[in-house]
């Protein structure tokens, strides 16, 4: 009864205050019940309710931007991810100190690209893997986009799989293929090898290699690179 849309607001009035917490957390995510009503919710000392009224789609910003201080971190997460959180609130969570709400933030359309580029040199790896997803598979992702994201993740010191996954790409900037092609990691070796883009002087340096499959991927490049010719 909480879930069907149809209940009427006077009786999800009533089973807000159900002592079962299913039945109060469905009455939160029901789309008909009325602000007022996720009003009170928003405060429920049981946390799962708060966390049930920031995912609610109906939840106005008023309600978010209180619930996005909220020191339970999946009511947080949640109003990462609800698609209603304005650009503020999702810039704020990018700074948020639970991993979990900054990859929510990541993954959510309406991320500024100032928050983006933040998220790409994310301390957490799944954050920044998050970042690198949502625009490589996002159409609508402006190439200007792809080049600033792509650079903050390029421009980290250490290797790690959002900067190997810029090196596997065609979108990736010559120069810090250029620069990285002695990277302590192989794999980041053998991406820059087998790059379309990566200068010809530089595959040359990478025939000669530690390692066979970069070798092997450089002369690929090259032969491909011939035959084209």
């Amino acid at each position: 009864v909480a879930e069907n849309p149809n209940t009427p607001v006077s009786l999800l009035e009533k089973l807000a205050t159900d002592s079962d917490e299913v039945v109060r957390r469905t009455v939160a995510s029901n789309p008909n019940t009325p602000v007022s009503l996720l009003e009170q919710l928003a405060t429920h000392e049981d946390r799962d309710v708060r966390r049930t009224v920031a995912y609610n789609p109906n939840t106005p910003v008023s309600l978010l931007e209180q619930l996005a201080t909220d020191e339970y971190y999946w009511v947080r997460r949640e109003v990462a991810e609800n698609p209603n959180t304005p650009v503020s609130l999702l810039e704020q969570l990018a700074t948020d100190s639970d991993e979990d709400v900054r990859r929510e933030v990541a993954e959510n359309p309406n991320t500024p690209v100032s928050a983006l580029e933040k998220l790409a040199t994310d301390s957490n790896e799944d954050v920044r893997r998050n970042v690198l997803a949502y625009v490589a598979s996002n159409p609508n992702t402006p190439a200007s986009v792809l080049v600033s994201i792509f650079n903050s993740l390029a421009n980290a010191t250490r290797p790690n799989l959002g900067r190997l996954a810029v090196f596997f790409s065609p979108h990736a900037e010559i120069a810090h293929l250029a620069k990285n092609f002695r990277s302590t990691n192989w794999l980041e070796r053998y991406a820059i090898a087998q790059n379309p883009v990566t200068p010809d002087n530089t595959l040359k340096h990478l025939l000669d290699d530690g390692n066979k499959l970069v070798r092997d991927a450089a002369i690929a490049n090259i032969k491909q690179r011939q035959e084209i010719k």
